[in-house]
């Protein structure tokens, strides 16, 4: 994963050791910055948090996520975000929302410090991946299928049909608003906001 950081590009990777690295764009180890309790799965990075400072949100296994200001400490753990594992966990744009998507099939909105918002979305079968879309709503995909939920009240929602397998990636470009989408049927789709 690239992250931008400052004045340079580094990569930040994790695994089943626990510990999240930084690398340089050469591809050499720059240092460990912190171990976790649990496993992660998914991670995400914010630029202009509190202070200005960068925040990483970290979705883990047990159904925890950490935030860690500057990715150097970690400093507040939700630990009952879902039932099963965050498999995972967005920014909005703006900083000013967290989404984190479980293996319980629900969507939670969280603000920049972690405080549980709602439920946006209370399904039955896992949600592999969300993404914001330039205009704030989540992009998600569950089973076979892509949705779009408003995060508005009063806003309806879309679904479609996208692959013949199990949704796996999807990802929103906030430069041509058009959607990707990647799944176990070995193929990746490319598609507008209305699922064409």
């Amino acid at each position: 994963m690239t992250l931008f950081t400052g004045k340079k590009y580094s990569y930040f990777s994790t695994s089943d050791d626990l510990e999240i690295h930084t690398w340089d764009v050469e591809g050499k180890h720059k240092e460990k910055i912190f171990t976790l309790e649990t496993a992660p799965i998914d991670f995400d990075w914010y630029k202009g948090g509190v202070k200005g400072q960068e925040v990483l949100a970290i979705g883990c296994t047990d159904g925890s996520f950490v935030l860690a200001t500057g990715a150097k400490r970690i400093d507040s753990k939700v630990s009952e975000a879902h039932e099963g594992a965050v498999i995972s966990i967005k920014w909005s744009y703006d900083g000013a929302a967290l989404a984190t998507a479980g293996e319980d099939g629900l969507i939670k909105l969280w603000s920049k410090s972690g405080v549980y918002r709602s439920t946006l979305v209370n399904g039955t079968a896992p949600c592999y991946c969300i993404v914001w879309s330039p205009d704030n709503n989540i992009l998600y995909c569950s089973e076979k299928n892509l949705h779009i939920q408003p995060t508005t009240p009063g806003k309806k929602a879309t679904h479609w049909k996208a692959h013949d397998g199990i949704v796996l990636c999807v990802d929103w470009s906030p430069a041509n608003n058009l959607i990707i989408s990647a799944g176990e049927d070995c193929k990746y789709r490319v598609w507008d906001s209305y699922g064409r």
